[in-house]
């Protein structure tokens, strides 16, 4: 009788955790019509040339994290923060810096298939009135995973990309290398 409390236990806490790791990500898995290598290629191209320091890449695992960016800090911290995250009420204290990092994955499905998906790690740094920091977990509002993944389909697809027009069939427009040409950056 104990030994199925606790794995009844185990299990509801189990599903509990994937229910918010799911709760937690904005944008659903992009599911894209092209190899996993050229998928793999696009989105380390994206990030190296938004020059995102790689701390983890796996390519057998389709793993990418990120270091840490700022995205602001200062006296405009709590308007930017909100441009991003859900920032919590805040009733002791100021909140002086934001910053963020990518957790990508790129899985393969099928030959010719694959899954990215971005979650972001947001974090908020508070600053008492004392003079204590500390660095607070923020839920993102998914402006960010939503540019990454806007700039990842541009790599593939081309400018005329978006995420808020899905074409028919997986994303409906043909991957580079098969007649169409790479996004120029303007400029260039």
């Amino acid at each position: 009788m104990g030994h199925k409390l606790v794995w009844t236990s185990l299990t509801l806490l189990a599903l509990a955790a994937t229910q918010v790791e799911a709760q937690k990500r904005f944008e659903p898995p992009m599911r894209l019509g092209v190899p996993f290598p050229a998928a793999w290629k696009a989105m380390l191209g994206v990030l190296q040339r938004d020059k995102w320091e790689l701390v983890k890449k796996d390519t057998a695992r389709g793993e990418i994290l990120t270091g840490y960016r700022d995205y602001m800090s200062g006296p405009l911290t709590p308007g930017h923060l909100d441009k991003i995250g859900v920032r919590p009420r805040l009733p002791d204290g100021e909140w002086v810096r934001v910053r963020y990092r990518y957790d990508l994955s790129v899985s393969l499905i099928r030959e010719r298939q694959t899954t990215v998906t971005v979650d972001s790690d947001i974090q908020a740094l508070k600053r008492d009135f004392l003079g204590r920091e500390e660095w607070v977990d923020i839920d993102s509002t998914g402006r960010v995973e939503k540019q990454l993944l806007t700039a990842f389909g541009q790599e593939l697809y081309g400018a005329e990309f978006s995420l808020d027009k899905r074409r028919k069939g997986i994303l409906g427009l043909p991957p580079i290398g098969e007649g169409r040409a790479p996004a120029k950056p303007p400029g260039n």
